[in-house]
């Protein structure tokens, strides 16, 4: 069995002090990712109250492209990057970085 991603075999040397704090970080990056979680939910929920008064009168919401222009929603699914937002990518980090674009 493992506690806080540690097997019983790797801590059995460690102090009580040690082990505690193993735990209590494991604690905290959960708690932060959880923190993360609500407030993407809590943004999801705002966003669908605000465009629900256009939907009924008749409006249409934007798509996701429209609303986060620039997001490679392939890539997010995924969990790649194509060839051209790769390239778009490199183009962006050279120009902020200084470098020279080759022809």
């Amino acid at each position: 069995m493992h506690m806080a991603g540690v097997s019983p075999l790797d801590s059995w040397d460690w102090t009580w002090g040690e082990g505690c704090e193993i735990v209590n970080a494991y604690m905290q990056r959960e708690n932060d990712r959880a923190k993360k979680r609500a407030v993407a939910l809590y943004n999801a929920t705002v966003l669908l109250v605000h465009s629900l008064p256009a939907v009924l009168a008749g409006g249409d919401i934007k798509g996701f492209a429209e609303s986060f222009p620039g997001f490679d929603v392939e890539q997010a699914e995924a969990g790649t990057m194509s060839d051209d937002a790769m390239y778009a990518k490199v183009r962006a980090l050279n120009k902020i970085f200084g470098g020279e674009e080759e022809s």
